[in-house]
């Protein structure tokens, strides 16, 4: 709805308050130059994380407007879009209006207006909150109430809004019929609402949630186009093209996400081997720690976040895992083996009734999500116990979060005719063998450790 000039003039005149911001704007070369893009997104963030409230760009310090023209609005319009989107996160709720200035209808002001967020917002400078006529920063107490208050609201998940262009008959009975009680008789639409799958959008028109695509549908790519995970297995230590073995973008509802993801590593996964005085198998990676790491992933991104998907990497040293989305509201990854908080709660209530099947790394478990806050601390010791190392977890542009599983270093055991067998070799080059039953038992020896070798054991089945 337009905004009527007449009381916005008055209200300006009386000055800055609680929901009233001004400021003066610059342009250098049909560019923005001040308000800074930082103190910008403080003051509109500071709007979000209070009551609500409304910036005005071009009034000058004596309350003047500053009568600035259609080009100027539009460079103004676009330099408040790209700090609501990339310089606030979650990203800013906002509506823009262009108010004439008065006696001059071709010149005007840009006025920004934030509604009360659904979250808590960070901005450049930390979470800065509205405080009568100016801004200043929350502490972490303050921070954590907010947060309590506003994740009651069904509003905060990403995974319970609606998604444009679905109804319920985008969702297919035979996926979501698995979250529903068998006992139940209510019509499919009164299923889907208890569900959280069904929701009406702002006019009052039945969609399908995020989390409904997500979890009842075989294609959410359809929908949510970035909602897969792209998996890609290269030889040697970097990201290259001409160096890919396998690669799978891996769709379908988020269960049988997780379980394609889990087949890639394996059979991607490389296995060494050892006489102890048994053959002992050395794999690359605990899949245990895997599971659990795509299982979080796929749960807790943010959904929210366009053009970005789940990505997972495999090289001859490390896997690493990259999942949308910064760690929620104050949280550190020094916080995530003792401090819990999803992002997603349908998605996790909802995989927790999902049976897990026969996926390797489940374990003895029987739903995929069994909340009771082991994962990352799984990640840790198993990877630990196999590898001798801790993951390594990583906020990257506060975009996203990156996981990474270092390589096995085993010792230097080669297996022939079942016998243990002295070696000599050259490093980087491949030491060729077979056992007894003809079995390539190739291995690449890498490095000194100590008195051992490190080696990639790239062989058959053997």
């Amino acid at each position: 709805m337009p905004i009527d000039p007449i009381p916005l003039w008055r209200q300006i005149n009386l000055g800055a308050d609680s929901g009233l911001e001004l400021k003066e704007a610059r342009f250098r070369h049909h560019r923005v130059s001040w308000p800074g893009e930082d103190d910008l997104a403080n003051a509109l963030a500071a709007f979000a994380n209070a009551e609500g409230g409304r910036l005005v760009l071009g009034v000058a310090d004596d309350r003047r407007p500053q009568s600035l023209d259609a080009s100027q609005l539009d460079a103004l319009a676009d330099f408040v879009k790209e700090i609501c989107s990339d310089k606030i996160q979650p990203a800013l709720d906002f509506r823009l209006h262009r108010v004439p200035v008065p006696e001059a209808d071709k010149q005007g002001v840009l006025v920004v207006d934030v509604p009360p967020g659904v979250t808590v917002h960070r901005s450049p400078g930390g979470y800065f909150r509205r405080r009568g006529d100016s801004r200043r920063q929350m502490g972490a107490e303050e921070i954590r109430r907010l947060t309590q208050a506003r994740g009651q609201s069904d509003a905060a998940a990403t995974d319970t809004q609606v998604v444009d262009a679905t109804s319920a008959r985008s969702l297919q009975p035979g996926l979501w019929r698995r979250y529903a009680s068998s006992r139940s008789n209510d019509p499919e639409d009164v299923l889907l609402r208890k569900l959280k799958f069904l929701k009406e959008d702002p006019r009052g028109i039945p969609r399908a949630t995020a989390g409904g695509v997500l979890l009842g549908t075989d294609d959410p790519t359809q929908w949510l186009a970035n909602a897969y995970v792209q998996a890609v297995c290269y030889t040697g230590t970097r990201a290259d093209a001409a160096r890919q073995l396998d690669a799978q973008d891996i769709s379908g509802p988020l269960d049988q996400q997780i379980a394609g993801a889990m087949r890639f590593v394996l059979r991607n996964r490389r296995v060494a081997a050892r006489k102890d005085p048994a053959r002992v198998d050395l794999p690359q990676y605990s899949e245990r720690a895997v599971f659990e790491a795509i299982v979080n992933a796929v749960v807790h991104r943010d959904y929210a976040i366009s053009g970005s998907r789940i990505r997972l990497f495999m090289f001859d040293d490390r896997l690493e895992l990259y999942s949308p989305g910064a760690l929620c509201n104050s949280m550190t990854t020094d916080d995530l083996r003792t401090s819990q908080f999803t992002r997603n709660e349908l998605l996790a209530s909802r995989l927790g009734q999902c049976p897990v099947g026969d996926i390797p790394g489940a374990g003895e478990r029987e739903y995929f999500i069994e909340r009771r806050g082991e994962g990352v601390a799984v990640i840790e010791d198993e990877t630990f116990a196999l590898a001798g190392r801790r993951p390594d977890f990583e906020v990257l542009g506060e975009r996203e979060l990156r996981l990474m599983l270092s390589y096995l270093y085993a010792d230097n055991v080669a297996i022939d005719d079942g016998k243990q067998q002295p070696v000599h070799f050259r490093l980087n080059e491949p030491l060729r063998l077979t056992d007894s039953l003809g079995v390539d038992v190739t291995l690449w020896f890498r490095e000194m450790v100590g008195a051992s070798c490190v080696f990639d054991y790239r062989g058959g089945s053997g």
